[in-house]
């Protein structure tokens, strides 16, 4: 395995990139007791899975925003997977974490249960990811670059579906550095024609401050936004309100220097069967 690489951070912009690479890095079903065997009877139910699935396409809500992605299996490395086709800065073979997976099952430790709100996870460790290819998490970003160190994985104890990713490393941009976590959580999982399909994910970035002056251009932009909504007519404020609140929302927490949250809803699933 190559050792653990800087990965470019996917920030909140680049929605396109970001809703890819996590509805890859989501698209596996886990089971068994041990990390090993999670991580091996992972890879296994996936083939069998959507072995009938010749591509799927995902329509998503995205802060306000529609995104449509479509995916295609292909084989890599002997594995079978579903890359994203046609998204920019997005290299399709790398954006699946299938291929990380036996590595994954040699140095992961399971850590016992944990209850969530709507039920009960398996929790898996990684302590050093420097041995792991983290290529799937990869978004080219030239402002900022993302290292993991260490990673969680929270997988459903009833339907085995990952629940909750946390991946903590170090940032670096602009000159400054730090920590940083991204964390994962999928939930409301759905049987879209065999293919298991989280709708609702959201995705948040802890730790990162960004280049010099984010803050400032946040807080600019903000307060630009606002005004120009103020202007309008009351029924197309409110209307435009609702339209952006997503956007807002990042944008005032961009603006306070706080974590970064990005939700994305799926609107719509087609699979197509070969």
């Amino acid at each position: 395995m190559s050792a653990s690489r800087r990965t470019p951070c996917p920030p909140l912009a680049r929605v396109p990139g970001l809703s890819a690479c996590v509805a890859a890095l989501l698209a596996a079903p886990l089971s068994a007791q041990s990390a090993a065997e999670i991580f091996d009877e992972a890879l296994r139910r996936y083939q069998a899975q959507t072995e009938a699935i010749a591509a799927y396409t995902l329509v998503q809500d995205v802060m306000g925003m529609r995104t449509e992605t479509h995916f295609e299996r292909r084989h890599v490395d002997g594995i079978a997977m579903f890359v994203p086709v046609g998204v920019p800065g997005v290299e399709p073979e790398s954006s699946s974490p299938l291929p990380s997976f036996p590595r994954l099952a040699e140095i992961a430790t399971y850590e016992g249960e944990r209850t969530l709100d709507n039920g009960a996870c398996h929790e898996l460790a990684v302590a050093d990811l420097s041995s792991v290819d983290m290529g799937f998490a990869r978004v080219p970003d030239d402002r900022m670059e993302f290292t993991p160190r260490s990673a969680a994985f929270c997988v459903d104890t009833e339907t085995y579906m990952m629940r909750r990713v946390a991946i903590a490393g170090d940032f670096v941009a602009g000159g400054q550095s730090g920590p940083a976590t991204m964390r994962i959580a999928s939930d409301d999982y759905r049987d879209v024609d065999g293919l298991l399909v989280p709708f609702r994910t959201t995705v948040a970035f802890e730790g990162m401050a960004g280049a010099p002056g984010d803050a400032a251009a946040a807080r600019e932009a903000l307060e630009q936004a606002r005004a120009e909504i103020a202007k309008m007519p009351p029924e197309q404020r409110a209307a435009m309100e609702a339209m952006l609140e997503g956007q807002m929302e990042a944008l005032s927490a961009a603006a306070s220097g706080g974590p970064q949250t990005m939700t994305m809803t799926v609107t719509e699933v087609r699979v197509e069967k070969d």
